[in-house]
């Protein structure tokens, strides 16, 4: 089928055609003008075909020179149009070269003969490898190649030898081509680029020198050019997540994906804003980031747009990320700090109050027991009023457990400190306790090179005997109770939180597999009267006094727990270096050789009271002072006789402390026996030390008054 060429030469054939008979007619027409106006031969007229022969080649020859006309006219357009071509052939900014299949130079413009430093006729003398620098000959011999042998386009960057001139960078383009003869040839494009690579080094050296301050200051550089699409990012910035500089590309998606997907919202978002923003202040923002490891690193990240294009969108945007792991775990933990701190000072304040309130009910309780059991002695025994009196005395006696618990909490009991085995006291108490709840399985890890605790045991066992029934509690179908006893390794959190102790200390966890707690219950386990108990079924001091007897002796108490996780409460407890001492015991069977006369010092006229006539019960003569001032003046008058002082520590105008030093100035070497609801500030214990025979905690009954003193004058 005839293609557009094809009908477009039709086209021009017909039209060339009727010009041609348009220009024979008009001759004619002339000719046969020129005839009518002369005489005319008839015999010389042309026969009718010859006539028809003669007007075709008449048309024919028109049309000839037509065509001689229209191709004189493209000769001339294309000789122009050749001239013009080859002007900008030469004269083009970049050069241009034809290499055949052997790289022998071919064809070349002027600007290519320029750039290697050859006129154009010397040029195909060459080939190209032989203006290639010698470390670029493989470069050049594997795109060559490449192109010839896929046909692909091929760019590549190499440099070239200038004749009598210094090497320079150029970018080779080239497309695959043929001759005149059909044989394929490399048409490149060759551009000097040794300005864009100068350039490109000054950039480089100037991001060295700056990774090499980035160095010192341990940040991360990074260099996002907009305009290009491309990101620079300094090995530090890489190592902060833990990569190597081949490691991780330099690209902003590579950017993105060390940022943590939670964080990734927050940070795009203060970057655009940034951008969006002619704003010269840097933007600067806190997230979170993935280290190569799997752990999260903390970054600040400071950055701001330091190029704009003519239109005012940025094109260019630098800063740097500063690893802030360390500062944030440090404020977490100062954060910690300061709410443990808090939360330490909240249960102080809440001691204070529950141990003056304490103190007071125990004067109560004090008189109240001591005259149940005169009483006591006094009735028949199987009388009714004697079994009501022994109901009352169990009462006091529980009144007096409760008091007590708030004193430890309040930190205002005595204790003796004595070093003992911890293992043996956790043993013990356990075992106890295993006895009634045979469904628990309790496990006792406490190795034998522990030090010494420096404790009162006592104390130490009631707080045991208050965890393990709070894990009971919380395990009532049955679980594990697992104690493990190690030496402690404080953090520094845990090492403000426990000063006061010179040896290091011991941890013992009690760990429960219970029902756990959540955080609100956490906060408050060790407030007095707390309990998330039913009515009736707790007082809600038994955590309370386990944190204050701990504290109380320069320890230390911290919970974990989660709900349906179970709980562990760490005992932190202090050591020492002397080796456990075995308990004294004292033989109570001496408060019947009681003898000699005892003054009674104490501001409660109750108290004094009774305590008096528990005494005279055990055998002692008594006198009966309602203060320091009137204790001294019975000193004064009867000082020969008194053989020893129950003093109390709190009373109005002259205190407990004050009395005894006015007592032993006049008496140096007089016995004075300690007795309080609770030791204020420590000042029972600096008695004892300053020569004090002993203490004795209000309420107490006959008989434990009746031991104390024994003990003491045995």
């Amino acid at each position: 089928m005839p293609n557009d060429n094809d009908r477009d030469r039709v086209k021009r054939d017909a039209a060339r055609r009727r010009q041609a008979e348009q220009s024979l007619r008009m001759a004619e027409n002339r000719a046969a003008l020129a005839r009518s106006s002369g005489p005319q031969d008839p015999a010389r007229a042309p026969p009718g075909d010859l006539a028809d022969t003669i007007h075709e080649l008449q048309v024919h020859q028109i049309e000839l020179e037509m065509q001689n006309d229209e191709l004189r006219r493209a000769q001339e357009a294309l000789e122009v149009s050749r001239a013009r071509y080859f002007d900008l052939y030469d004269m083009a900014p970049v050069g241009y070269v034809a290499l055949d299949k052997a790289g022998v130079i071919i064809e070349a413009n002027l600007t290519a003969a320029d750039l290697l430093g050859l006129g154009r006729s010397r040029l195909t003398d060459h080939r190209m490898t032989d203006f290639v620098y010698a470390q670029d000959q493989d470069t050049h011999y594997l795109h060559s190649r490449r192109l010839f042998e896929t046909g692909q386009v091929q760019a590549w960057e190499l440099r070239l030898l200038r004749q009598g001139g210094a090497p320079f960078w150029a970018r080779f383009e080239a497309t695959l081509g043929t001759d005149t003869n059909g044989a394929p040839t490399c048409r490149a494009v060759i551009n000097d680029i040794t300005q864009r690579r100068q350039a490109d080094d000054a950039l480089q050296e100037q991001r060295r020198v700056l990774d090499d301050i980035v160095e010192v200051t341990l940040a991360g550089y990074w260099d996002w050019d907009i305009a290009a699409g491309s990101q620079y990012l300094s090995p530090a910035f890489k190592r902060i997540f833990g990569y190597a500089d081949a490691e991780l590309p330099s690209t902003h998606e590579s950017f993105r994906s060390v940022v943590h997907p939670d964080d990734l919202p927050a940070f795009l978002e203060a970057i655009q804003r940034h951008l969006a923003h002619q704003d010269p202040a840097p933007f600067q923002i806190e997230v979170r980031c993935r280290h190569k490891d799997g752990s999260t690193v903390w970054v600040l990240c400071t950055g701001r747009v330091l190029e704009r294009a003519s239109s005012g969108l940025p094109s260019r945007v630098v800063g740097c990320n500063l690893d802030i792991t360390d500062q944030k775990r440090s404020e977490e933990l100062t954060c910690s700090l300061r709410a443990q701190l808090d939360q330490a000072h909240r249960l102080e304040a809440i001691g204070t109050l529950a141990g003056g309130v304490a103190h007071d009910f125990n004067n109560i309780l004090a008189g109240l027991l001591g005259g149940l059991e005169l009483l006591d002695e006094q009735l028949v025994t199987t009388s009714v009023p004697r079994q009501d009196v022994r109901v009352m005395i169990d009462l006091v006696q529980r009144g007096a457990v409760l008091v007590r618990q708030l004193l430890g909490y309040a930190r205002r009991g005595h204790y003796e400190l004595r070093p003992f085995d911890l293992e043996t006291v956790v043993r013990a108490a356990a075992t106890l306790f295993g006895r009634t709840r045979t469904d628990l399985v309790i496990d006792l890890d406490c190795p034998p090179d522990l030090p010494a605790v420096l404790m009162d045991q006592a104390q130490l066992e009631q707080v045991l005997l208050n965890l393990f029934i709070n894990a009971g509690q919380a395990m009532p179908q049955g679980g594990q109770l697992s104690l493990r006893a190690a030496r402690a390794v404080l953090t520094p959190q845990e090492a403000v939180l426990l000063s006061g102790a010179d040896e290091p200390y011991v941890r013992l966890d009690v760990s429960d597999t219970g029902s756990g707690m959540d955080g609100e219950t956490r906060a408050h386990i060790f407030e007095p009267f707390f309990t998330t108990k039913e009515q009736g079924e707790g007082t809600g001091l038994g955590l309370a006094s386990v944190y204050g007897i701990l504290r109380s002796h320069s320890g230390n108490i911290q919970v974990t727990s989660e709900p349906g996780h179970g709980t562990t409460f760490s005992l932190y407890l202090p050591t020492t270096g002397r080796p456990a001492a075995e308990p004294r015991k004292y033989d109570p069977s001496v408060i019947l050789e009681a003898h000699g006369t005892v003054l009674v010092v104490d501001d409660e006229e109750l108290v004094r009271g009774v305590t008096g006539r528990m005494l005279r019960r055990i055998g002692y003569d008594t006198l009966l002072a309602d203060g320091g001032q009137q204790a001294i003046e019975l000193l004064g008058l009867h000082g020969a006789r008194i053989s020893l002082v129950l003093l109390d520590m709190t009373m109005p105008g002259m205190s407990g402390s004050q009395t005894f030093d006015a007592l032993r100035a006049l008496v140096p070497d007089l016995p004075i026996f300690i007795c309080s609801g609770f030791s204020t500030d420590g000042q029972a214990e600096k008695l004892l030390a300053r020569g004090g025979l002993g203490f004795i905690q209000k309420p107490f009954d006959i008989r434990t008054l009746a031991t104390a003193l024994g003990a003491v004058q045995d």
